[in-house]
């Protein structure tokens, strides 16, 4: 099977790292191995796994670490194929190498693009997703036909399993639009967040306040500039 090049989800101006990883686990809502398929391959496969990847049950991880990929993160495992029963180790590195791993509180509220890992001590059904919209909404992979869906319940308990730990996106390092190489936004910058800067030479008034003539005075010449 071939690899398929991985989907480009620049950063946009004025959003934050987990506010990115929602929006891509949304644009897979619905994906499973009989609708979208080739999409969800893609994501899943990085650009280095062949699409062969999509059928790994289950798919949980290794669809949250595409879209981790998708959103920017840096870490030398996803650049290169994964080994089918690793991926949890996989996300369990990325959380200790970036220190973003969270104990849960139950009174607390978890953010947008955060993590949710379920696990029971001693037994291998680790189970991950994303959150969507805080306080209850959630969504990722590891359906019946590793479809990706979405739904709102709470989210210190998933899929039978309580939640062990959450992955904290401003922990990540993820890429920021206005960060570039040249100093300027990578994304089209919403009109309220457009940089302005005011003039500092006044405009000239539309007419003369003794003569009213309208006729614009001549440029003024600075002596100071010669």
């Amino acid at each position: 099977m071939s690899v398929l090049p991985a989907p480009q989800f620049p950063p946009v101006v004025g959003e934050t790292g987990g506010q990115r990883i929602a929006r891509i686990v949304k644009a897979y809502v619905g994906c499973s191995l009989a609708v979208r398929r080739e999409d969800l391959a893609a994501l899943v496969g990085r650009g280095i796994d062949d699409e062969s990847i999509v059928t790994w049950e289950t798919n949980c991880c290794t669809f949250f670490l595409g879209v981790l990929t998708a959103a920017g993160l840096d870490f030398p495992a996803l650049k290169v194929p994964l080994k089918n029963g690793e991926e949890f180790g996989v996300l369990v590195a990325i959380g200790d190498h970036f220190n973003a791993w969270r104990v849960p509180a139950p009174s607390e509220l978890i953010p947008e693009g955060a993590g949710l890992w379920y696990h029971v001590s001693g037994k291998n059904v680790d189970h991950v997703e994303a959150v969507l919209a805080p306080p209850d909404g959630h969504g990722g992979g590891g359906r019946t036909n590793n479809a990706i869906e979405e739904e709102t319940g709470d989210l210190h308990w998933g899929a039978g399993r309580p939640l062990y730990k959450w992955l904290d996106p401003s922990a990540l390092q993820l890429p920021d639009a206005m960060a570039s190489d040249g100093g300027d936004p990578v994304g089209d910058p919403l009109p309220s967040e457009a940089p302005t800067r005011p003039s500092l030479i006044p405009p000239p008034l539309p007419f003369d306040p003794v003569t009213g003539d309208t006729e614009r005075p001549p440029p003024f010449n600075d002596p100071s500039s010669k």
